[in-house]
């Protein structure tokens, strides 16, 4: 009979319509996307997304397009950049990244203005932002940041390899 077929048909079309519809919820919300925990040794790396800054640094979790290759990318001052290629999943996978950065070179972050450093008693360079030689092969090591009106800043290392890598200093003012 033709008014069972007409049923069946439109029974369907519905359940096709309904697939269409749930299938389209899933890929535009980002509810099921895949997940990437990020985290990085040491932790504070900025997360570069696809070429984009992500604004996060690790540890992150991040919700990306499902079957797109990603490109993730860790910077870090004082150490080497990390890239990730071709990072993809599926519908609600999780995936788990834990990345060693490799040092690069120690830098000292110096404000609210450019001082003086000297590393055991000589002077090595000024400004704000001064990289640091080679430090590993070092015995005992002594940083010390001289500014005019402010109060000298030193610390004393047991050893070149214990510097950080990235060393932040605030100047106080006499």
């Amino acid at each position: 009979p033709p008014r069972r077929n007409t049923m069946v048909m439109a029974g369907g079309l519905m359940i096709a319509l309904a697939l269409i519809l749930v299938s389209s919820i899933t890929l535009l919300t980002d509810n099921f996307w895949p997940k990437l925990t990020l985290t990085t040794v040491p932790n504070g790396a900025q997360v570069i997304l696809n070429n984009r800054d992500s604004k996060a640094k690790t540890p992150v979790m991040l919700k990306v397009k499902p079957w797109v290759a990603h490109r993730v990318e860790f910077r870090l001052d004082g150490y080497h950049p990390k890239v990730l290629e071709k990072l993809e999943g599926g519908l609600m996978d999780t995936q788990l990244h834990n990345i060693v950065l490799v040092a690069s070179t120690r830098i000292i972050h110096i404000s609210p203005q450019a001082a003086r450093v000297f590393l055991n008693d000589r002077k090595i360079g000024s400004g704000t932002r001064l990289e640091l030689p080679k430090l590993d092969d070092v015995g005992r090591v002594e940083i010390k940041i001289e500014a005019t009106g402010f109060k000298t800043w030193s610390k004393m290392f047991e050893s070149g390899a214990v510097v950080p890598h990235a060393l932040k200093v605030e100047l106080e003012k006499k």
